[in-house]
């Protein structure tokens, strides 16, 4: 990030964008929120306006825990900040714009792209963590063994 970012202006502070909707995003807006209040105007860009933490998720079909989900939109305007549901479509780094899937155009100082990653299945007939529904098939197979 610049030192515009840290030094900002009072009559005009810096904006940043922070595309993603998962834990690294989240975590970004908190910091930013904090450590630069009232220097930077941010905008949270994410597909979903809920965060599901899925590392609990390998806990959930034995009865350990329960998945928890952020209100992703509420946390967002709780810090001051913008949330737009969208996805990430292009960077126009020269011109300082990025545009949505949707053809939304954002102007940005400073770009945070935390995306994350996708979820695949690899190895078809296998069940993995975290997938859709992956929670109540877990259960079903635990049943099964009952």
């Amino acid at each position: 990030m610049s030192t515009r970012l840290v030094e900002g202006s009072p009559r005009e502070p810096s904006h940043v964008v922070i595309a993603g909707g998962g834990v690294a995003a989240l975590e970004a807006l908190l910091a930013l929120a904090e450590i630069a209040q009232g220097h930077v105007q941010i905008t949270l860009v994410a597909p979903q306006p809920h965060l599901t933490y899925r590392p609990l998720a390998v806990a959930e079909p034995f009865g350990i825990t329960e998945s928890r989900v952020v209100d992703l939109e509420r946390a967002v305007h709780e810090r001051g900040a913008r949330f737009i549901a969208g996805s990430l479509g292009s960077v126009q780094s020269q011109a300082g714009r990025v545009v949505l899937t949707d053809r939304t155009s954002l102007r940005y100082d400073a770009l945070l792209v935390a995306t994350g990653t996708r979820q695949t299945p690899t190895l078809p007939g296998a069940l993995t963590f975290a997938m859709p529904g992956s929670v109540a098939d877990f259960k079903a197979v635990l049943a099964e063994r009952r």
